[in-house]
């Protein structure tokens, strides 16, 4: 950030953009999935490997793949076929065109509230799916005698779904400050704590 220009060219910087934005969509996308891959294991083993054997789970991330890349195709067709190129403005901390007229030619979709609503839905979603996994594992455990190495695990159950419940929350912080709390002011300080200290710090919470 101590350039006082943009490094990279900007056809670079758009491939770049568009393509990082739709794969992190699937990791997102992949936590549902894997939400639902332990609430089936649990509550529906007996059909569990055969909803989510090797080639399902294959088909499902290859379809993920596939349609985040038609998304990043479709977007990229959109901004090279009217001469515009998205760029990371070192004014805002988030990412512009090289022409202003690009903005309103290139509706981004994100001043509605559905881009909170959505991300909001995925949590809740997962929340709710790992909550009845982890429920069910410890009416497993606590209605069976444990011993200390029994209750340790359980600690340390308790301790990964409280983790999860965080990695699942990231995507919805990271939507939220990106393009709601970032708005309430628009000085340079706080356009980095809700952009880039937030992705960072999420990106470090992620793994």
């Amino acid at each position: 950030m101590l350039l006082s220009q943009n490094f990279f060219p900007p056809v670079f910087e758009t491939l770049v953009i568009i393509i990082t934005v739709n794969l992190y969509m699937v990791n997102e996308f992949q936590t549902i999935l894997i939400a639902v891959n332990r609430f089936i294991a649990i509550y529906m083993p007996l059909y569990y490997h055969k909803l989510f054997n090797i080639k399902v789970t294959a088909v499902c991330l290859i379809g993920l793949y596939i349609e985040r890349g038609y998304s990043s195709a479709a977007k990229l067709y959109d901004i090279f076929s009217i001469g515009c190129k998205a760029i990371w403005s070192l004014e805002n901390f988030r990412t512009g065109f090289t022409n202003s007229t690009c903005l309103d030619a290139i509706p981004t979709g994100f001043d509605g509230l559905l881009i909170v609503i959505l991300p909001l839905a995925f949590f809740g979603l997962t929340i709710i799916l790992n909550l009845c996994t982890f429920a069910k594992i410890l009416k497993f455990y606590f209605t069976h005698n444990m011993d200390s190495d029994q209750v340790e695990s359980v600690k340390k159950n308790i301790r990964l779904f409280l983790q999860t419940v965080l990695q699942d929350s990231l995507f919805f912080i990271d939507v939220l400050f990106t393009f709601k709390l970032s708005s309430l002011s628009r000085h340079r300080v706080w356009q980095y704590i809700s952009t880039v200290l937030v992705w960072e710090s999420i990106h470090m919470l992620d793994g």
